[in-house]
């Protein structure tokens, strides 16, 4: 689905991805359209998430990292996050989420490869768990 600041795919049965577009300023209302568009795209169902913000800068308003860490519908269904950035090094997202304590585990990654392996091992704890 194609959103102005965002594509969104499912790549999987239980993996989203999100790719961010160079440039853009995440307001509230789009974290609100991106959060409807997984609920839709999830069918009530626990996904894993993955943001590629690889193709350039964008930023997220106050208002947008409240949403995404505390009010969005889809919080109860994420299995987790993993944060593709550029330049490599710590990202300004991986520091929002890991300073709002999310309940959901988020990790920076280097490729959507590198995502897809580290949410098989934690598919390996969730089933354990179960």
């Amino acid at each position: 689905m194609e959103l102005p600041t965002v594509s969104v795919k499912k790549i999987d049965d239980d993996i989203l991805l999100n790719v961010y577009k160079k440039g853009v300023e995440l307001s509230e209302n789009d974290a609100m359209e991106i959060d409807n568009v997984h609920i839709t795209m999830s069918q009530g169902k626990d996904v894993f998430i993955i943001a590629d913000f690889s193709k350039g800068t964008s930023t997220y308003d106050d208002s947008a990292e409240k949403f995404f860490v505390n009010k969005g519908k889809m919080i109860p269904f994420t299995n987790a996050i993993a944060i593709i950035s550029n330049p490599k090094k710590s990202s300004f997202l991986t520091k929002i989420f890991a300073s709002n304590r999310t309940y959901y585990p988020v990790k920076e990654v280097d490729s959507i490869e590198e995502a897809k392996a580290w949410f098989e091992t934690l598919r390996k704890e969730i089933n354990t768990v179960l």
